[in-house]
């Protein structure tokens, strides 16, 4: 396996390993992370994981800038996320993450979201190990990843990912373009600016404030630079359904289920 880029030596002993296999990192909540309730967004958290979980793979030399060197690469399949009360403006929120559980066909990485003591929510993510050039997963996994996983999963959120529903009838829709800034090292559309597009038709009620409980998302297509998207979705009562697709062909790109708390609004 390779550690900052470069391979480890045979004396790295087990001990050693298994100490990197859990990272910790601490971000400030920013002003311009927050919604108009001053608390971070959901967006703006996901980000968090993003930069939490890339940080760890490229320590552990895995990331997807060193996978690409060698014809490899990720490719987030499955994000689950569950959360309480969000933080505010100036907390400082601490992700820990670690590789969970090797499956079939993905390999799963786990979080805990924290402010300072207080545990504020859980997330689980599976990835494709994709061959760059075959365009299809590796089903076989290279030693020094399946070495990267306990034999026993640790899990902060359980879930066998099961397919999510289709959305057949949307009551709401919006446009987006996938623009430079929203692309990732592979040339596609960031998992994270697909979240924030799926999330831009939610209707806004001015009597109600919606918290956020569980997102999960179900990504399914490649978004490419200057794609035309329509992302739509349909509410109910607690529970909204999400769909991207891309709109020159039709192809689903992701879909998602979000639960949400519903809150009086102070106006």
């Amino acid at each position: 396996m390779a550690f900052g880029g470069q391979r480890l030596t045979t004396s790295v002993g087990p001990g050693t390993l298994q100490a990197m296999l859990t990272a910790t990192e601490r971000y400030s909540v920013r002003s311009y992370e927050v919604d108009t309730s001053a608390r971070l967004t959901a967006v703006a958290l996901c980000n968090y994981l993003q930069e939490s979980a890339g940080l760890h793979a490229r320590q552990l030399g895995v990331s997807v800038d060193q996978l690409l060197r060698e014809g490899m690469t990720w490719f987030l399949w499955r994000l689950h996320l569950r959360i309480g009360e969000l933080p505010s403006w100036g907390e400082t929120v601490t992700i820990e993450t670690w590789p969970a559980e090797l499956g079939k066909p993905f390999a799963i990485r786990d979080f805990r979201l924290l402010v300072g003591d207080r545990e504020f929510g859980v997330a689980t993510s599976a990835w494709l190990l994709m061959d760059i050039v075959k365009k299809r997963p590796i089903r076989h996994y290279p030693q020094r990843i399946r070495d990267l996983h306990p034999e026993e999963p640790k899990r902060a959120l359980p879930d066998s990912f099961q397919r999510l529903p289709a959305l057949d009838a949307p009551d709401a829709t919006g446009d987006f373009v996938a623009r430079q800034g929203d692309l990732d090292l592979n040339g596609h559309l960031n998992h994270v600016a697909t979240i924030a597009a799926m999330f831009e038709p939610l209707s806004v009620n001015r009597n109600v404030e919606r918290r956020l409980e569980s997102l999960e998302v179900e990504f399914r297509g490649e978004g490419r630079h200057g794609d035309a998207l329509e992302a739509r979705c349909r509410s109910g009562e607690s529970e909204v359904q999400h769909l991207l697709v891309r709109k020159a062909d039709g192809k689903e790109l992701a879909r998602a289920r979000s639960r949400w708390r519903l809150m009086p609004s102070l106006d």
